[in-house]
């Protein structure tokens, strides 16, 4: 099932979108709030991960939390 056929049954969803070569976020889709990938300064407060590029070298991913508590209903 696709994110955009999930989000038309009512299922909520997490996005991931590449921001540059280093950065990466992920962020629940259709949230309470919109949350900010220009800085650091979401809402949410974004956790920050150190993640290793598969070209070698590190970088990061910002790891948005949801607003309507759905981690708290997820398994892993």
């Amino acid at each position: 099932m696709t994110s955009t056929e999930a989000e038309q049954l009512g299922l909520k969803v997490w996005g991931i979108d590449e921001i540059n070569d280093v950065h990466v976020a992920v962020w629940p889709t259709n949230d309470l709030v919109r949350h900010d990938f220009a800085t650091n300064e979401c809402v949410c407060g974004p956790q920050v991960v150190p993640r290793p590029r598969p070209e070698g070298g590190m970088g990061w991913m910002y790891k948005h939390h949801s607003l309507d508590g759905r981690e708290n209903r997820e398994r892993d």
